[in-house]
């Protein structure tokens, strides 16, 4: 919808459901790492915890700082 007729969220929207995002992530921790080690087959919550989770973090961490940049027209 918001793609077809040229409408977007404002920044600070699209910042608060990043933080949201976060938030949930960090507040069912044990279930993602759980979850994950289930889909992939790893053996240990370090393993989960070094390759996917704080991948996840810090993706959320990085859109959250360059969001306002990215939004400029022509990017």
């Amino acid at each position: 919808f918001f793609g077809i007729c040229s409408i977007t969220r404002p920044y600070e929207w699209r910042v608060q459901q990043l933080k949201s995002l976060r938030k949930l992530f960090i507040n069912h921790r044990r279930e993602i790492i759980d979850a994950v080690r289930k889909d992939l087959g790893k053996q240990m919550d370090m393993e989960v915890i070094s390759s996917e989770y704080n991948l996840v973090l810090a993706e959320l961490d990085e859109t959250v700082d360059h969001l306002k940049s990215w939004m400029k027209p022509g990017n």
